[in-house]
């Protein structure tokens, strides 16, 4: 009995990752890193706010169209035709993507974008953010991270954020290391991430060629 408990304690458990899903028999679980991905979680960015964008902008158009006809919806669409709208444009992506970016957070831990790149947000103890976190969360990020897609100062802002996060393995707007962990890295995951970026880069190239298209008519 004496060896068995001199055993025990010179072989203590490992404690269970705090709030992880626990890992199937064989199998670890593949949301445990917390070393920081700069560029990982630049491209689900980039992701969640077109894909969120895109669709908060199709909602707003379906409303004024039910509510005040066809020529005000496509008379709204046609502001963001302007030299104006191009420049205001990632300013109003930013913004109207923000609040679903934040309940899609609250509810699941995460985004589109973000399950693509491997990335998951959460509280501390590994629960789920609040919805009042959620939102004030993706508010400091939009801000902090983005200038809140304001031409050409979004690129110091993004630039800095991503040093930042080199440096220290957490954004301003994280609580503490354990606010975001990362899906392991693997085959998996690098499949994942060459979609994400090739869905990313087709859209911008698109965006592109109507913009060009526009100017050219």
């Amino acid at each position: 009995m004496t060896d068995q408990i001199a055993d025990a304690a010179a072989t203590p458990e490992t404690a269970p990752l705090v709030g992880a899903p626990e890992a199937k028999p064989g199998r670890a679980h593949p949301w445990t890193e917390t070393e920081a991905r700069p560029w990982r979680r630049f491209f689900a960015r980039m992701l969640d706010v077109s894909l969120f964008g895109a669709f908060a902008s199709l909602l707003i158009g379906i409303v004024i169209a039910l509510t005040a006809g066809p020529e005000a919806a496509d008379t709204a669409a046609a502001q963001l035709d302007g030299w104006m709208g191009r420049l205001l444009g990632g300013i109003v992506m930013v913004v109207l993507a923000g609040p679903l970016i934040a309940l899609s957070i609250a509810w699941t831990g995460g985004t589109p974008g973000k399950w693509l790149m491997g990335v998951r947000v959460q509280r501390p103890d590994g629960q789920r953010l609040g919805l009042g976190q959620a939102f004030k969360r993706e508010a400091i990020a939009a801000a902090k991270g983005m200038a809140l897609g304001a031409p050409l100062i979004c690129l110091f802002f993004m630039n800095t954020a991503r040093e930042h996060l080199e440096q220290h393995d957490i954004a301003d707007w994280d609580d503490d290391e354990r606010s975001v962990v990362y899906r392991s890295d693997g085959l998996f995951q690098t499949i994942l991430t060459v979609i994400g970026a090739t869905i990313l880069v087709i859209e911008r190239l698109w965006t592109l060629i109507e913009r060009v298209a526009t100017i050219g008519a």
